[in-house]
């Protein structure tokens, strides 16, 4: 699994935490790494390989790809992300950033590394691991 999905993570938490958004840095810095970590741990236990180890037809366009195929932790981290901010932004703009998890999603299936159910996979983890982070973190949210 690549570090990429991990390194928006701390970038998000980091511009979070810049702008005295310290809950949401926090929340950031939880529900991505638990989809991360969730991902990791998922793709070891179901040993799915990526689209261009079985399927011949498919074009690799990215380098140093290694690991399993399922989830993908790209879209399970973004989703988890937006699953988070989405708690901290008014519903109007909400949506835009869904349309950035979709973006990830259809990247990673055009870049070679995943199949259409990895990045399903993912986002349905991000979304989960994003919601057990607001239940985590709700109690102790206050507007800051």
């Amino acid at each position: 699994m690549q570090a990429g999905a991990y390194f928006s993570i701390l970038i998000f938490a980091t511009i979070a935490f810049v702008f005295k958004k310290r809950f949401l840095a926090a929340e950031l810095l939880f529900g991505g790494t638990l989809a991360w970590i969730l991902a990791w741990a998922i793709k070891l236990a179901v040993v799915r390989p990526r689209p261009f180890e079985v399927l011949s037809q498919v074009s690799l366009r990215e380098s140093n790809v290694y690991g399993f195929g399922f989830p993908s932790a790209h879209a399970a981290v973004a989703a988890a992300l937006v699953a988070v901010a989405s708690f901290h932004f008014k519903s109007c703009y909400s949506w835009l950033l869904w349309v950035a998890v979709l973006i990830v999603a259809f990247a990673r299936i055009y870049m070679g590394v995943h199949l259409p159910l990895d990045v399903a996979g993912g986002v349905a983890l991000g979304w989960f691991a994003g919601l057990f982070t607001q239940l985590i973190f709700k109690s102790t949210r206050k507007s800051d």
